[in-house]
């Protein structure tokens, strides 16, 4: 496919991102199953993001460390 768009414009830079994401569009299309929306994995990972600060000065080094980490911290 021929792009039309000047040299250094976003939206040749938009249309050769499409392109190159275009088998993993159609790939994502041919299954209804899919979810359009990322909300269940970012729910899934929610713990680990608003925990991840309070690891900064955990030893895993210790077995106290370790199991501390391990341990799902919930706000």
């Amino acid at each position: 496919m021929q792009v039309e768009a000047a040299p250094k414009s976003a939206m040749r830079g938009v249309i050769h991102y499409l392109l190159k994401q275009w088998p993993y569009l159609i790939r994502y299309l041919e299954y209804e199953q899919l979810e359009v929306s990322a909300n269940r994995a970012e729910h899934n990972i929610k713990s680990f993001i608003m925990s991840r600060k309070n690891w900064l000065f955990i030893n895993t080094n210790t077995p106290a460390g370790t199991q501390t980490s391990a341990v799902p911290q919930f706000h």
